[in-house]
């Protein structure tokens, strides 16, 4: 085996080594973030048709070194129905708590009884996929559900 072969593979390893770890250190980071809703907003209610502005607030708490973008598809449901989509992109700053506004339009009924009754019936499911890049290039890429 030549010295520039011997070279490559050595450079390469260490590149899968350092990726390895990387990734690990992140996927704790992911596990420990913490999200969970913080407040919520009603920014315009209509009556005919019933029709509401929503700002659903989330609070990530990121106590790792690692930037992270955090990248959303979240479905809200009132009770068993069906309500709305949105997607969230955002950063999710280290060492500290984040807030992320999700603004959504709500038109139907269900609108109007989620904010008469305070969202204590709904709920969201979805997944989030969030990306950390080792020196500003190299993506490690999570993808979880909710």
């Amino acid at each position: 085996m030549s010295k520039t072969s011997t070279v490559i593979i050595i450079i390469i390893v260490v590149l899968g080594a350092g990726y390895a770890y990387t990734y690990l250190q992140v996927n704790n980071a992911i596990q420990n973030m913490e999200i969970e809703v913080y407040d919520f907003r009603i920014e315009g209610v209509g009556f005919i048709p019933p029709s509401a502005d929503v700002t659903l607030v989330f609070r990530c708490d990121n106590p790792s070194q690692y930037e992270i973008e955090l990248n959303a598809n979240l479905d809200f449901y009132y009770g068993n129905s069906y309500v709305t989509s949105t997607l969230i992109n955002d950063i999710i700053y280290a060492g500290g708590s984040s807030t992320i506004d999700c603004h959504f339009h709500l038109s139907s009924l269900d609108a109007i009884n989620m904010i008469l009754e305070g969202f204590d019936d709904w709920s969201y499911s979805g997944s989030y996929t969030t990306t950390h890049r080792i020196f500003g290039v190299i993506p490690v890429v999570i993808t979880r559900s909710l």
